[in-house]
C-alpha cells in the first residue's frame, strides 16, 4: 500500500484483492511483493505511473511488473488485439487463468 500511496493512488485498498510477500527471508535483500488487484484499468495505471521518470524516482528501485505463466503469457499476447479493441469500446476487460473474459463472457482466443 505505501508503494501505491507513494505514486499518488491513495484508495487502492479496495481494489487489492491481496498481497504478500515471497521467498525466504534474508537479511541483505527484500523480498518480492504480489499483489492481486480486482480493476484491470487500475492496474494498468499502476504500471504505466511506476515506469515514468518520477515514478521510478519516488519507488527508489523498486519495480511494478505483471506476471505470466509462459503460457498465459502467451495466450494473452494473441489476445492483446482483442482486448484494447473491446477496453476503447468501453468494455470491462480481464485475462484471468488463460481466458480472455469481456463484459464477464469469455472469448476464444485463436
Amino acid at each position: 500500500m505505501n508503494l501505491f500511496s507513494s505514486l499518488g493512488f491513495e484508495d487502492v485498498g479496495a481494489e487489492l484483492e491481496n498481497a504478500h510477500r515471497t521467498g525466504k527471508k534474508r537479511d541483505d535483500k527484500p523480498r518480492h511483493i504480489i499483489a492481486k488487484l480486482y480493476s484491470r484499468p487500475l492496474k494498468r495505471k499502476l504500471i504505466q505511473a511506476s515506469r515514468s521518470e518520477e515514478g521510478k524516482a519516488t519507488l527508489g528501485g523498486a519495480r511494478i511488473v505483471e506476471v505470466f505463466s509462459p503460457t498465459d503469457f502467451e495466450v494473452r499476447k494473441k489476445a492483446l488485439p482483442l482486448m484494447k479493441m473491446a477496453y476503447d469500446k468501453g468494455k470491462k476487460v480481464r485475462f484471468t487463468r488463460g481466458k480472455l473474459l469481456v463484459d464477464g463472457q469469455e472469448i476464444a482466443v485463436v
